[in-house]
């Protein structure tokens, strides 16, 4: 179940979003993505859930961009 996957996986997702998102903005949209994902899901609308989570992730792709080259950036320091 959700409530299951979370307890046991709840505290990676919290550190990786705050990582990810540490502007308020921005942990607004993410949330309000999240519910929307997580609604679609408890009402057993997998086609609903699938279209929320894939534009969850098409919206991730600037979050993303910016983490990659932070972590380029400390690779390239830490060699």
């Amino acid at each position: 179940t959700l409530q299951r996957f979370f307890e046991r996986q709840g505290q990676a997702f919290n550190l990786l979003f705050d990582y990810a998102a540490p502007e308020a903005d921005a942990v607004r949209a993410m949330a309000a993505e999240h519910v929307a994902i997580l609604d679609a899901a408890i009402d057993g609308d997998l086609e609903r859930c699938c279209r929320e989570n894939s534009r969850h992730i098409a919206s991730q792709k600037t979050n993303l961009q910016k983490l990659l080259a932070k972590r380029r950036t400390f690779e390239s320091r830490s060699a």
